[in-house]
């Protein structure tokens, strides 16, 4: 059984929620560097996803920029975020159907709820396929 706890930064809780807040009307996204169950660093990768709306496709030089610069801070991948610009932070049929990578949380962010910034994190991967993990939100990481 994985962590049902996820500490992050408020630095970067308010960093992922205002990139939501640059594009609302399209699904951001991100990686997330730190380590195992605590959160250091958010890293905007690109969409370029043709579906913008309500689908996210990370881009490739902008992961492995990422994950150069996780790996010169010796972070580790930790968690994996996109918006639900339409919607509550919740998994999608499709965000299941996807499923997650072993050991990284994803991270789901919205403002479909009336404009209220939303934050929350799951476990995607097969063996905990959608298990909500309760987000702890600190002054540092």
């Amino acid at each position: 059984m994985t962590d049902t706890r996820f500490l992050i930064p408020r630095k970067l809780v308010l960093a992922i929620l205002h990139h939501i807040q640059t594009q609302p009307e399209q699904e951001v996204c991100g990686l997330v560097g730190g380590d195992p169950g605590k959160a250091a660093s958010y890293y905007p990768v690109d969409n370029i996803d043709p579906l913008k709306t309500n689908r996210f496709t990370l881009d490739g030089a902008g992961q492995i920029a990422a994950l150069k610069t996780m790996r010169s801070r010796n972070e580790t991948l930790v968690a994996i975020f996109h918006s639900h610009p339409h919607t509550t932070a919740q998994p999608s049929s499709l965000d299941i159907a996807l499923g997650g990578h072993s050991g990284v949380l994803s991270l789901i962010g919205s403002t479909g709820t009336r404009g209220v910034l939303e934050l929350r994190g799951y476990r995607l991967d097969a063996a905990e396929n959608g298990a909500e993990v309760e987000l702890l939100m600190g002054d540092e990481g």
